[in-house]
């Protein structure tokens, strides 16, 4: 459950940042059994969508899960193999964004301990199948932690912008054979990356009306009673503060629901609000003020 808290606070945060950037895909890897790395943040035609560990040959080569950048019960995708891959191996990702632009990128990788493996990278895009292109600021620098190797609303190139019903690609490809310590990486070096976020700008002139816009949430800002209504019947709401702690929650089902956070002190929250059969939330921000 934290992990799943801290993800959407990473997506929603992102989003909030940019009044008009929607989250376009995203991995955080919450689910421990997970065997298919799909993407579980995004529109929706993106979900079905993986991360990979492959080369420019495209052979896949085998990913798993390990602790990932936020501790106990976090999870990052990991794999081994690197050794010759300088301008060969990469992680990659790919999502389709018809009528979107001004694409932003996150991500956080690192480098194994007792195996180390890649130390530099640079992330680079494509449309379709065109030429691979550099983003700009998107060299990368692994440590054997992860605050190094860090990218941070990276823009993609404007030629990504308008896509169509075309894939963008995204890679973090490796730039040399050198690993964390100094020489070169070997077959158990290894790479691991999480918390890899795409946004972008809907381009149409047409904001696409989404269900969660029906979603009221009032007063906002508020002094801790808040209101959230739906025409849909609402399964559970749980609020959490800006740390990811859970400080307030409802269960039922009805189209009305007030949560009472009069105790709570003043700052940012997320109402994470569910609806049956949908294990997604939509997320509402509130603002308590006294």
């Amino acid at each position: 459950m934290r992990k799943t808290l801290l993800s959407v606070l990473f997506a929603c945060m992102a989003s909030f940042a940019f009044s008009q950037a929607d989250t376009i895909t995203g991995w955080n890897f919450i689910d421990p059994a997970d065997v298919e790395f799909n993407a579980n943040m995004g529109l929706s035609g993106n979900l079905g969508y993986d991360m990979r560990a492959e080369d420019t040959s495209f052979v896949e080569r085998t990913s798993t899960l390990t602790n990932g950048a936020n501790g106990t019960d976090d999870y990052a995708l990991t794999a081994e193999d690197w050794q010759d891959g300088a301008n060969a191996k990469y992680w990659s990702i790919k999502f389709k964004a018809d009528g979107y632009g001004n694409f932003k990128l996150w991500s956080k990788q690192r480098s194994g301990n007792t195996n180390p493996g890649p130390k530099y990278f640079k992330a680079q895009c494509r449309l379709g199948s065109g030429a691979w292109m550099d983003i700009v600021g998107g060299d990368i620098t692994v440590g054997n932690d992860w605050t190094t190797g860090v990218l941070t609303e990276v823009a993609l190139p404007v030629e990504m912008n308008h896509p169509g019903t075309l894939s963008i690609r995204v890679r973090w490809i490796m730039t040399s054979n050198e690993g964390l310590t100094g020489v070169d990486v070997d077959s158990l070096g290894t790479s691991k990356i999480d918390e890899v976020l795409v946004t972008g700008e809907d381009l149409t002139g047409v904001q696409t009306v989404l269900f969660e816009d029906m979603v009221s949430v009032y007063p906002n800002p508020s002094n801790g009673i808040v209101n959230i209504e739906s025409p849909e019947e609402i399964a559970k709401v749980i609020l959490v503060n800006n740390m990811g702690q859970i400080v307030g929650q409802f269960n039922g089902n009805t189209n009305h629901v007030v949560l009472n956070s009069e105790n709570q002190p003043e700052g940012l929250y997320f109402a994470m609000i569910f609806f049956h059969n949908d294990n997604t939330p939509t997320t509402k921000r509130i603002i308590i003020s006294k």
